[in-house]
């Protein structure tokens, strides 16, 4: 049988999550709608985290419920971490229908490789290789 976890380690776990995020106390607070004390008792393990609360965490902190009771192994057994505008953003984009996801990753292309939107790529100059016209002193 394993070993049951104490309210301490998910604890230290939420927290360790919410700065890998560079999420502040305050900001967690807010977004669990309690104060940042509270979240503080959660990550000291002084109160008990409920699991309706865990599971929205969880959800927060983009990560399965299951890695508040892993084993630890380092730096997350090599995967990368996210920054918390990165999670937003595949927050957000997950919640995209199908077509909106496609108009927005069509866009992302091109505004990363404009030559995308030319008819004949060949002939398309990229922006950064334009040259200004230069401008005459009049003597």
């Amino acid at each position: 049988m394993k070993n049951i976890l104490s309210s301490e380690e998910i604890g230290r776990r939420v927290k360790q999550r919410r700065r890998e995020l560079g999420l502040s106390q305050e900001e967690l607070g807010e977004m669990l709608h309690v104060s940042y004390q509270q979240i503080q008792r959660y990550e000291n393990g002084t109160n008990m985290i409920g699991t309706d609360k865990l599971q929205f965490i969880a959800n927060l902190l983009d990560v399965p419920i299951g890695y508040f009771f892993e084993e630890p192994t380092g730096n997350r057994a090599g995967k990368e971490v996210l920054t918390i505008n990165e999670a937003r953003l595949l927050r957000l984009l997950r919640n995209l229908n199908e077509r909106h996801k496609k108009a927005l990753f069509q866009l992302l292309l091109t505004r990363n490789n404009p030559c995308l939107l030319a008819r004949h790529p060949k002939k398309a100059i990229p922006p950064s290789m334009k040259k200004f016209p230069s401008k005459k002193k009049n003597v």
